[in-house]
């Protein structure tokens, strides 16, 4: 059965009179309603040892009380397995994106393509359940999940919260579950304490109006403007759709970017990981359906040359989200001109793109505050320990 979630009936029986019934006993594990059935040694003196335990299993409804015989009365409860978790791999990509793509979320990370790309520096797993899917980042201490993803209608969101309720009960801790801005609305039913979410200004998401950043029309982006018409000005280019030929030139370009970015011969852990996630993303690239491109220059010294790239996809039907752009900063203007081709060339139909964090990089949020943002999608964290009645 295992992750996922077929239901389990068990008939209970109670103790008979005359001391001879097989006695099935129920132990409560938590208030969550954890059971376990174990044997009654009295009733069974040739049962060898002090009783079987099985695994825990969570209950899904009240018990009701049912009829057997004259003299055994049993009661019968909906039981259902346990959550059972996998690391997510790239063959997870078809399962799991339907269930994704039933969600109105804006957030960078609300995407298999995201989960699938960091999984190396934040090992991601998951379980499908009750036709939603529950995403664990495991830690030793307490690990942290994202809502259930999928279609939540007819109580189904509380009864897979439930359910992972219970098996954090298990380890003894609370759920830890990741939030944004956008959540709050859809959960103030449900989750209790929302006021005391630990909100990370380093983990809000910046999200443009996408013909802003096509047009850069209006006095507060003019400089944005000036930088661009200065590329325009100075070189000969081209913007090409990233595709197997061009992508290898890619790489290299990165891997000539990350030298670059490396403050002499310090060990930069963040940036390593950041470049092998880049990485990851051009290696993967058709597999996980991504969309970018390039700009190569056409003249001067670096004629040939890829000077800037953007990795991004469709995140909702009317939000693109840009996860990777790198340009060469040497050349005025590269990330403008990157920045503009992608919405132009890649995101024409979308109203709004996503252009990730910041990361608490003091420049880099300078950098994506001046391009104005219409929102900054908050992201956070909640620990609960039950659900609102």
């Amino acid at each position: 059965m295992g992750y996922w979630g077929y239901d389990l009936y068990i008939f209970l029986f109670a103790q008979d009179t005359d001391r001879k019934t097989y006695i099935i006993s129920m132990a409560f594990y938590s208030n969550l309603g954890i059971w376990n059935s174990r044997v009654d040694k009295k009733a069974n003196p040739s049962h060898t040892g002090r009783g079987r335990y099985t695994k825990f299993v969570d209950i899904v409804e009240p018990p009701s009380t049912v009829n057997c015989n004259t003299k055994k009365r049993g009661r019968i409860f909906r039981m259902v397995t346990p959550l059972s978790f996998k690391p997510i791999t790239l063959q997870d990509r078809d399962i799991l994106t339907p269930y994704f793509d039933k969600m109105d979320w804006k957030d960078c990370n609300g995407s298999f393509a995201s989960l699938f790309l960091w999984s190396k520096q934040y090992p991601v797993e998951y379980a499908l359940v009750e036709d939603m899917a529950v995403v664990r980042y495991p830690h030793p201490t307490i690990d942290s999940f994202y809502l259930p993803i999928g279609d939540g209608s007819g109580g189904r969101t509380r009864s897979v919260l439930e359910r992972m309720l219970a098996f954090v009960g298990q380890r003894g801790t609370p759920l830890r579950l990741h939030l944004t801005s956008e959540d709050l609305e859809g959960v103030r039913d449900l989750l209790p304490h929302l006021d005391a979410i630990e909100w990370k200004r380093e983990l809000a998401d910046y999200i443009y109006p996408a013909e802003k950043l096509r047009t850069l029309s209006g006095k507060k982006l003019h400089s944005k403007k000036n930088h661009l018409n200065r590329f325009l000005a100075e070189n000969q280019w081209q913007y090409e759709p990233l595709d197997r030929e061009n992508i290898p030139q890619c790489m290299q370009m990165l891997a000539v970017w990350e030298q670059q970015n490396r403050y002499g011969n310090e060990k930069d852990i963040g940036l390593e990981q950041e470049t092998d996630t880049v990485r990851r993303a051009l290696t993967y690239y058709d597999d996980l359906r991504l969309s970018g491109g390039l700009i190569r220059l056409l003249s001067g010294d670096r004629a040939g040359q890829v000077i800037a790239f953007a990795i991004g996809e469709p995140i909702t039907k009317d939000t693109y989200v840009v996860h990777f752009e790198k340009a060469f900063s040497d050349i005025n203007g590269s990330y403008a001109i990157i920045n503009q081709q992608t919405v132009e060339k890649q995101a024409s139909d979308f109203l709004y793109i996503n252009r990730e964090d910041d990361a608490g990089d003091e420049g880099l949020r300078k950098a994506k505050l001046s391009y104005q943002p219409a929102l900054l999608l908050e992201k956070g964290a909640l620990q609960i320990t039950e659900l609102l009645p």
